[in-house]
């Protein structure tokens, strides 16, 4: 069993995961693979990070990687009927906001904005795919 895995939920810890993806090599994987300099990394896999139950994603700036964890925003985790519309919009706001992240933008308190935390799905939904007007005017680190 993988070091990152946590049996008893089934879910990976986020440290380990970003420490064995930061760490491998090409002939660790089955196909050709260069780790790249700066990443977003989609896992269908539950998850979660230090002091959170779970994590919808997870950046890792210092690292210039961050990753997505499909589970939790899939309908059927739920108990409910796929819904590949909710899945890919859902997809697109973590996606961004994750990179956000790497490119040295924190969590925003306007709910609507795009770096809002989401402390649960509701709050992922609520939000929309776009930076607030405060966030917009902000410089990234590139």
């Amino acid at each position: 069993m993988d070091a990152t895995f946590y049996e008893k939920f089934y879910m990976y810890m986020t440290k380990y995961t970003f420490t064995a993806m930061t760490r491998a090599t090409p002939t660790d994987f089955q196909f050709s693979v260069k780790v790249p300099e700066t990443g977003l990394v989609i896992l269908d896999v539950d998850a979660y990070s230090s002091g959170l139950n779970f994590v919808l994603g997870e950046a890792f700036p210092h690292r210039r990687l961050a990753a997505l964890y499909l589970s939790r925003i899939k309908e059927e985790y739920y108990g409910l009927k796929p819904n590949t519309e909710f899945l890919y919009e859902r997809m697109v706001k973590e996606c961004i906001h994750e990179l956000g992240h790497i490119f040295g933008f924190n969590h925003c308190p306007d709910m609507l904005c795009v770096m809002h935390f989401s402390n649960s799905l509701s709050d992922t939904d609520f939000k929309t795919k776009s930076f607030c007007r405060v966030c917009r005017i902000k410089k990234p680190i590139f």
